[in-house]
C-alpha cells in the first residue's frame, strides 16, 4: 500500500481540515516527506477521520490547535509523540494495540512528532462537543469528564476490522465511496463510546487529589521512585484506593504512570539531539541496557533509532 510520495504541499492541502493554525515545521526535500496513504475527512457534521498508513521519509515535526471534543485513536503499527500545550504527560501518546480516547473540554494545542523511517499505521476521529451534545453522547457514563483525561482499553475485533477496513480500502472520491467511509467511521464511533470501562467520574476533591499526585510524580527526581504505600500515606488515603482512584482519573497506575512519564521525557531529550546517557539518566537507568530494553518496549525502536540522524555518533 505504500506507493504514493506525498509531500509538503500534500499535507499543507490537508491542513485546511484540521483548522487554520496548523504549523509543518521543517525544511522540504525533494524525496517527499511520506510515502503511502494519507486521508482526511470532515463530514460537516462535526465528526472527522484522519487515517494514515505510510512511511515516515524525513522527521516530521507539526502543530495545530485541536478543538474541544473526543479524540479516538487507534495506533496499529509505527510510533508517534503527540503533546497537548504544555503538557508533559506522556500519556497522551497512543501506544501500538491500545485504543485512546481524549477528552478535550477546550481548545488545545497538539504538537505532533515522527521520525525518519518508522511506518505508521493509525486511525483518529474527532468527535466535535457540538456532535457529541446533538446526539445527546455527553451523559454517557463511559466518558472521560476531565479536561486531557485519558482512557486506554484493549481493543474489540469489531473494532480493529473496522480500523483495518478503513486503512485499506481504496475508496477515491466518487459519492457512494465516500458515503461508505462515513458508515465505517459512524460504526467506528459506535464502537468506541460503549467501550472503555464505565467508570464514574470521581468526585471534586478525589479528582484534585489525583491531580496533586500526577503533578507531584512529574516535579519527582529521576533517581527517586516512592512506592505506592509512601505516596498513598503522603496523600492521606490508602494504596487500594489510590490506585484504583489514579486508574479512574488517568487509565493506568501509578508507578506505570511513572515510568511512562520519565521514558517520554528521556525521548523529547534524545529527539532534541542528546545523548542516550543523558536520557537513560532522565529516564532514572543507571545501565544504558536496561533503559534501551524499556524504551524500545514502549516507543518500538532502540533509543539510537530516536536520536536525529545529525546527532548520531
Amino acid at each position: 500500500m505504500l506507493h504514493h510520495i506525498l509531500d509538503r504541499s500534500d499535507l499543507l492541502a490537508h491542513a485546511r481540515l484540521w483548522g487554520p493554525h496548523y504549523q509543518l515545521h521543517g525544511q522540504t526535500h525533494p524525496s517527499g516527506m511520506l510515502q503511502g496513504v494519507f486521508r482526511t475527512h470532515d463530514w460537516g457534521n462535526g465528526l472527522s477521520l484522519h487515517c494514515s498508513d505510510v512511511l515516515n521519509l524525513q522527521d516530521l515535526h507539526s502543530e495545530v490547535v485541536a478543538e474541544a471534543g473526543l479524540g479516538f485513536t487507534l495506533l496499529l503499527e509505527g510510533d508517534v509523540a503527540l503533546r497537548y500545550g504544555s503538557a508533559e504527560c506522556a500519556d497522551h501518546t497512543p501506544r501500538r494495540g491500545e485504543a485512546t480516547l481524549l477528552q478535550l473540554q477546550q481548545p488545545e494545542r497538539l504538537i505532533r512528532q515522527a521520525r525518519r523511517g518508522i511506518r505508521v499505521r493509525k486511525v483518529h476521529l474527532g468527535m466535535s462537543a457540538d456532535w457529541l451534545h446533538t446526539h445527546d453522547l455527553l451523559r454517557h457514563a463511559a466518558l472521560p469528564e476531565q479536561h486531557l483525561q485519558t482512557r486506554r482499553w484493549r481493543p474489540s475485533a469489531r473494532l480493529h476490522a473496522l480500523a483495518d477496513a478503513v486503512l485499506d480500502s481504496r475508496l477515491g472520491n466518487a459519492g457512494l465511496a465516500l458515503l461508505q467511509l462515513e458508515s465505517l467511521s459512524l460504526a467506528m464511533a459506535h464502537e468506541v463510546l460503549q467501550a472503555p470501562p464505565a467508570d464514574r467520574a470521581l468526585p471534586p476533591r478525589v479528582q484534585q487529589r489525583m491531580s496533586q499526585l500526577r503533578d507531584y510524580l512529574h516535579a519527582l527526581p529521576a533517581d527517586t521512585t516512592p512506592s505506592l504505600q509512601q505516596l498513598a500515606s503522603q496523600f492521606a488515603t490508602s494504596a487500594a484506593s489510590l490506585q484504583r482512584h489514579f486508574m479512574q482519573a488517568f487509565g493506568c497506575s501509578v508507578l506505570h504512570y511513572l515510568r511512562q512519564n520519565r521514558l517520554q521525557q528521556a525521548r523529547d531529550h534524545l529527539l532534541d539531539g542528546g545523548t542516550i546517557q543523558q536520557a537513560a539518566a532522565l529516564a532514572g537507568y543507571a545501565q544504558s541496557g536496561n533503559f534501551a530494553t524499556a524504551y524500545r518496549r514502549c516507543f518500538g525502536e532502540a533509543p539510537s533509532q530516536t536520536r536525529p540522524e545529525r546527532s548520531r555518533d
